[in-house]
């Protein structure tokens, strides 16, 4: 009886450890099913009913975690679309300081640090499209077109450039 007692502690000790390691690498969801697998087989191991208990707390907490992100990341798609940058930016920063999950919230800087330098780009061709179609207007076809080359070794391979380049060339002749 003595064996068997040390080898149900010895099992129930492995189990423990296993759970908590899983608990310590933030998977939560895993050591709840082990924990419950555990209790099935060491029903009477109130270290495994406590730990099942702590797993439970745990995933909770996960999920509202994933929850909360979600309502993050769509905060920042606004401001985003709105091209509120500097306040989307602020607004992660300041999360960063309080959140557990800085690698997801450390994802959406660069998703903003992106979208603002694709605003940018985009704003800089329209402004570029803008002055050499007044300067065509005023049937300036060379000025015109040195600001599209311009625009076009600034932004190489720009569809909307090349476009407006092609269409200046026949023009102009």
């Amino acid at each position: 009886m003595q064996r068997q007692r040390q080898q149900y502690e010895q099992a129930v000790t492995q189990q423990t450890e296993l759970i908590r390691d899983l608990l310590n690498r933030g998977l939560s969801e895993e050591a709840l099913k082990v924990a419950g697998n555990a209790l099935t087989m060491y029903p009477r191991a109130a270290a495994l009913a406590d730990l099942q208990h702590e797993c439970r707390r745990r995933a909770d907490l996960a999920n509202a975690a994933v929850g909360e992100l979600a309502q993050v990341q769509g905060r920042v798609d606004e401001m985003i679309a709105a091209g509120q940058f500097q306040e989307a930016t602020d607004y992660v920063l300041e999360l960063l300081t309080v959140h557990e999950n800085q690698i997801e919230l450390n994802k959406l800087l660069a998703r903003i640090l992106q979208a603002r330098k694709d605003a940018e780009k985009q704003a800089a061709i329209a402004q570029c499209v803008t002055d050499a179609g007044r300067a065509a207007d005023a049937g300036e076809w060379e000025p015109a077109l040195v600001i599209v080359d311009s625009g076009l070794e600034r932004f190489p391979g720009d569809t909307k450039l090349q476009a407006f380049r092609q269409a200046l060339s026949a023009v102009a002749g």
